[in-house]
C-alpha cells in the first residue's frame, strides 16, 4: 500500500464529502480515529497535516463521514455497519470489529461520549449478527474471541469428569501450602491447622461397623448362659457325686 491512500483521506476529510472509496481504506482511518499518534498511521497524520486541516476539525469531519457510509443506511444491514462485504472472512470481519471499537470507545473521545455510546451499541448488534451467518462456523472462530454464554453451558455439560486426586498429590499440596509460609511460625500455625483439619475429617467421615444379626443357635447347643453360670451340685442324701 504506497502513500495515496493517506492523500486520499487526507482530501476527503478536506472536503468534507462523502466519499465511499474510502471505505477500502477503513481500517487505517480507524486506528488514527482511536488515536491520532499511533505510529502506525504517521503517513495519514503527515499527509492531513500537509492540508493545512487541525487535527480536531479532521477528527469531527472523520466521525461525519463514517455516519454517511456506515450508520445512514437502514436498520438490519450489519455488513454496511461494518464497513464489510456480505463475503468477508471471519478473520478480517474480527479485524474490523476490533477497529472499529477502538474508534467508539467513549473513553477515547469523553467530549462525544453520549454519540459514541449509541453508535458502539450499533457496531456490537451489527457483529452478533454478521457472525450468525451460516458459514461463520466454530471452526473458523478465534480461540481468542469470547465464547457465547450459551456455548460455555454446552460444553460444561459435556465436559468430562476429572479423575480423583491421588494421595501424592495432596501430599505434594500440603508441602506447597508449607514452603509458601515466609517465618517457622507461620509454618508451624498451617501445620497445626492441617492436622486438626484432617483428624476432623478423620472423625466426620469415620463410618461405624454393622451390628452383627444373632443367628439362631442349633437345637440342644448350649447358651451362653449356660455355660456362664454352672448348676449348683445335688446335695440330697443317696446321690453319688458324678
Amino acid at each position: 500500500m504506497t502513500d495515496a491512500w493517506s492523500h486520499q483521506i487526507a482530501l476527503t476529510l478536506l472536503t468534507g464529502r462523502s466519499d465511499p472509496t474510502v471505505l477500502e481504506y477503513l481500517d487505517p482511518l480507524l486506528v488514527w480515529l482511536g488515536n491520532p499518534d499511533n505510529p502506525r498511521v504517521a503517513v495519514l497524520a503527515e499527509a492531513i497535516a500537509r492540508r493545512g486541516l487541525p487535527r480536531d476539525i479532521a477528527i469531527d469531519r472523520g466521525y461525519a463521514l463514517l455516519d454517511q457510509l456506515l450508520f445512514a443506511g437502514p436498520p438490519g444491514q450489519p455488513a454496511r455497519i461494518l464497513g464489510l462485504a456480505a463475503t468477508t472472512d471471519p478473520a478480517a470481519a474480527r479485524r474490523r470489529y476490533r477497529h472499529l471499537i477502538h474508534a467508539y470507545h467513549p473513553d477515547r473521545q469523553p467530549q462525544r461520549a453520549a454519540q459514541l455510546n449509541g453508535r458502539l451499541e450499533a457496531i456490537n448488534l451489527a457483529y452478533a449478527a454478521f457472525t450468525q451467518r451460516p458459514h461463520y462456523t466454530a471452526a473458523s472462530r478465534d480461540p481468542a474471541e469470547p465464547v457465547p454464554v450459551r456455548s460455555r453451558v454446552h460444553a460444561r455439560r459435556h465436559r468430562p469428569r476429572r479423575a480423583p486426586r491421588s494421595l501424592p498429590f495432596i501430599g505434594e499440596r500440603i508441602r506447597q501450602i508449607l514452603g509458601s509460609a515466609a517465618s517457622f511460625e507461620q509454618r508451624f500455625f498451617t501445620a497445626l491447622v492441617l492436622i486438626c483439619a484432617l483428624i476432623l475429617a478423620a472423625l466426620f467421615f469415620q463410618r461405624e461397623p454393622p451390628p452383627h444379626a444373632a443367628q439362631p443357635s442349633p437345637p440342644g447347643a448350649p447358651t451362653l448362659r449356660d455355660v456362664s453360670s454352672p448348676k449348683p451340685e445335688s446335695t440330697e442324701p443317696g446321690s453319688a457325686p458324678a
